[in-house]
């Protein structure tokens, strides 16, 4: 009797219209293909493995949803909140993402096949080497929210065809190495070579170097694609953090030793006046001192 139920309830969600609807938390392997989302509230939901494709979901709130490996090939999803969403797996092929909000989401083995991303905001997303953004639909990203760190800059130019894939599929080979404080470049050479021989001088290199306000700098540096990137900035930072500290240290040593030179330097130079001195008054004393009769008389009136 309940599977009954939940058939006809599965059947209802097909082909209803659900615009404002209050769904259940737990939708997972729901079929939903077609329905008309819009304005529905779906944050925080389970629909992994769910079947939205076609399904219009313009302006849709999914905001943390669990959508891996949901179907939504075709789906409206213009405008829609998908900040923070596991899209892990997702199958998005010809879907329509302009304008929406993909900070954050969880994009690993996701199908972008032909979709439309113009407009979107790709802060922080997560994709990998078998994210599928082949054939993608976009004349301009946003790296930042609020549209903010438009990409192309220029607001007279578009992404030529096939660009935006070249460039953020190029961006997956990539680890970007941020120094807030400011950059060492001894420091960061050295831990450079370090990577360098343990995964080869030609996978390891600097593709860039990012001045931004208030002394950062951001380094760009190639790697392969296979590798896990996490590991190779968690050694990066380590080693330059390691180098900087001996560094620092055999700046010290050589502070240390300048100052112990100099002070010797002094020493010998007082030591040096010194005996200047000595043979100048030993010289003074060895020649004969004629006093003259008034010089004499005068030391009489003294010695009285």
């Amino acid at each position: 009797m309940f599977l009954l139920e939940y058939n006809v309830f599965l059947f209802y969600l097909s082909v209803a219209y659900l615009s404002g609807a209050n769904l259940p938390g737990y939708l997972s392997g729901v079929n939903l293909s077609g329905v008309n989302l819009t304005g529905v509230n779906l944050s925080g939901k389970n629909l992994s493995g769910a079947n939205l494709s076609g399904a219009k979901l313009s302006g849709t709130d999914l905001l943390g949803t669990a959508l891996s490996g949901t179907a939504l090939s075709g789906a409206d999803l213009k405008g829609a909140n998908l900040t923070g969403a596991d899209l892990k797996g997702a199958y998005l092929r010809g879907a329509n993402l302009r304008g929406a909000n993909l900070s954050r989401v969880r994009a690993l083995r996701t199908n972008f096949d032909g979709a439309t991303l113009t407009g979107a905001c790709i802060q922080d997303w997560n994709i990998n080497s078998e994210t599928n953004l082949e054939n993608v639909i976009c004349d301009y990203v946003y790296l930042r929210q609020d549209q903010q760190e438009r990409r192309p800059h220029d607001l007279n130019r578009n992404f030529e065809p096939g660009e935006f894939t070249k460039l953020f599929q190029k961006a997956l080979e990539t680890v970007d190495l941020v120094f807030l404080d400011g950059i060492d470049w001894k420091a960061f050479l050295l831990s450079l070579k370090e990577l360098q021989n343990e995964y080869g001088q030609e996978n390891v290199d600097v593709q860039g170097i990012e001045k931004r306000p208030g002394g950062t700098f951001v380094v760009r540096i190639d790697v392969p694609p296979e590798v896990n990137k996490a590991e190779i900035e968690s050694k990066a930072k380590q080693s330059y953090e390691t180098q900087l500290k001996i560094i620092e240290a055999e700046h010290r040593a050589e502070l240390r030793s300048l100052e112990a030179h100099y002070q010797d330097k002094i020493i010998k130079l007082h030591e040096k006046q010194g005996s200047d001195m000595m043979e100048i008054a030993k010289l003074l004393a060895s020649r004969p001192y004629y006093i003259s009769k008034k010089q004499r008389g005068l030391l009489g009136v003294l010695y009285i």
